[in-house]
């Protein structure tokens, strides 16, 4: 079993639709189903030109962008165990505590704190690598498909079935488009802004950088956001006087637990849509520890 493999696999019906895009007030950068899985197949296929094993841990030191799922997949799909550290600074401490990397991947020269560990850049892997010919590699199903960066790790098996628990809870659908607030600076961001609509062949839209918190409502109405993801403290960010919403916004999905009623009853009253969070999802398997 491969978590990367059944993640994609429903992109493959519609190679042309958009898969991710990072979008900005003058120009988006677009994904199709077809080029995310060339890049996630030469990403992992660069991964094994490199020497790593299957079973091998990487840490992905990466800031929010196409590089991260892309790597991340990419990791997954060669075999690989990764770990995600979301605050993409120039310095690595905590995780390399907890875990044994034999390669950090990061956009910069990153500072490993008390290990000598090889480093690559993401384009370093996609030019190491050729999608031609390569398949993903099969893993028992019980084995790690990540790591939190505390050493934790997800199997698989839960990982696709917490999923797939995420897609049926929310409705999630092939024509939803998930509009990113905040960064991923967590796992569950990447559980529920990410992964899961991937696997129900929805869309990714990430803000570019230098986009502000006001123009948000812009961006959802000009490329058809329909669900809002991201902490609950970024998306309370967005709620003021001259928050607007927009045709096409269904839901709010929050990857931190609101403290109290405010936020759900702000958010209820500015965009006339239901705002969840992990609260809601309390008997739902783990799938991306703390």
């Amino acid at each position: 079993m491969n978590l990367a493999e059944h993640i994609l696999n429903p992109g493959l019906a519609t190679p042309d639709k958009l898969a991710m895009s990072v979008v900005g007030l003058s120009r988006a950068d677009r994904w199709s189903n077809a080029r995310l899985r060339q890049a996630v197949l030469q990403t992992a296929n660069g991964f094994q030109m490199m020497g790593l094993k299957a079973g091998a841990q990487v840490l992905l030191h990466l800031p929010p962008g196409p590089a991260a799922p892309i790597v991340l997949l990419g990791a997954i799909a060669a075999g690989l165990v990764p770990a995600i550290d979301l605050r993409a600074t120039e310095r690595v401490g905590g995780p390399m505590a907890d875990i044994a990397p034999s390669l950090i991947v990061a956009e910069k020269l990153a500072v490993a704190c008390g290990q000598d560990v090889p480093q690559a850049s993401p384009q370093q892997l996609l030019d190491a690598g050729e999608p031609a010919g390569f398949d993903f590699i099969q893993r028992d199903p019980d084995q790690p498909a990540y790591l939190a960066t505390n050493g934790v790790g997800c199997s698989h098996r839960v990982a696709l079935a917490a999923l797939q628990f995420l897609v049926k809870a929310h409705d999630l659908c092939a024509q939803d488009r998930f509009l990113q607030v905040g960064g991923w600076d967590e796992l569950s961001q990447l559980e529920i802004g990410l992964l899961a609509p991937l696997l129900a062949g929805g869309s990714v839209l990430i803000p570019s950088a230098g986009v502000e918190p006001y123009q948000i409502p812009l961006l959802g109405s000009r490329h058809g956001g329909t669900i809002l993801c991201g902490r609950a403290s970024a998306l309370q960010g967005l709620i003021g006087p001259h928050w607007r919403s927009w045709n096409g916004l269904r839901l709010g999905l929050a990857t931190s637990r609101p403290d109290g009623e405010e936020l759900q009853n702000s958010w209820q009253q500015h965009t006339g849509t239901d705002l969840r969070g992990p609260s809601e999802r309390d008997n739902e398997p783990a799938v991306l520890p703390d």
